[in-house]
């Protein structure tokens, strides 16, 4: 792991966003330091600020230029970054979704397997007991980006993307978990299905997921994986 800059570089994004840049890699404290960073200004109710977005190693903030000026803007960043000194965002949730890892959804177990020179048995075994960290929230439909793939399992995208995968699909590339909420296209290499409903658009917000939680990708049946059809996920803890 990588030891988070204690202050961050930041860069002006048109008129109304700065970016906060804590690091340069997809990192478990990079992403703390990107979170806690978020809490902190939502918690100061700083006029002017509009909306932060989190990503995996950078926060923007959305502000009004009217109504606060970039110095001042930046007064108050240097003002909230010197108070976390050490700390550590509170603990995400933890899920465990049930997910099934046979035919017709193990499109690139073999792949992934040979790759790095396991049984499909071993690559579904190791990566259904990974406890995986939700980054952020984004792209289409709320999609979940998920890291923290154990190294021996690493595999390149597809070099070409499938056209159509459905909803819930497992993914890996790279050390990322592609979880698609709705229908899409994707270069990642699938081994499973969740059958939960991970998207929503009458719900506020329309996903279960936040940055820091946890998901666990627990093997089991069709049947049981299928019992869960439509049903928005739930932590247990």
């Amino acid at each position: 792991m990588t030891s988070p800059p204690q202050k961050s570089i930041r860069r002006l994004l048109g008129e109304r966003g700065l970016i906060l840049e804590f690091g340069n890699q997809i990192d478990p404290e990079i992403s703390a330091r990107v979170r806690l960073m978020a809490s902190a200004i939502e918690q100061k109710k700083i006029e002017g600020i509009k909306n932060t977005v989190p990503t995996y190693r950078s926060l923007l903030v959305q502000y009004d230029p009217i109504a606060i000026s970039l110095k001042r803007l930046n007064a108050a960043l240097d003002e909230i970054e010197q108070t976390l000194g050490d700390s550590k965002p509170p603990p995400g949730r933890y899920f465990e979704l049930p997910t099934y890892f046979g035919k017709p959804y193990d499109y690139d177990t073999a792949r992934i397997a040979a790759h790095n020179s396991l049984t499909p048995e071993e690559v579904v075994r190791i990566f259904s007991e990974t406890v995986l960290l939700v980054y952020f929230i984004g792209f289409i439909a709320a999609l979940p980006y998920i890291g923290g793939v154990p190294e021996c399992l690493h595999t390149p995208r597809l070099p070409s993307p499938r056209v159509k995968l459905p909803a819930g699909v497992v993914g890996l590339g790279g050390q990322q978990v592609a979880l698609p909420p709705v229908e899409l296209p994707s270069g990642f290499n699938y081994i499973g299905r969740c059958f939960h409903k991970l998207y929503d658009p009458m719900r506020f917000p329309p996903t279960a997921f936040q940055p820091g939680d946890r998901i666990r990708f627990k093997a089991v049946s069709l049947e049981q994986a299928q019992a869960h059809e439509g049903e928005f996920p739930e932590p247990k803890g």
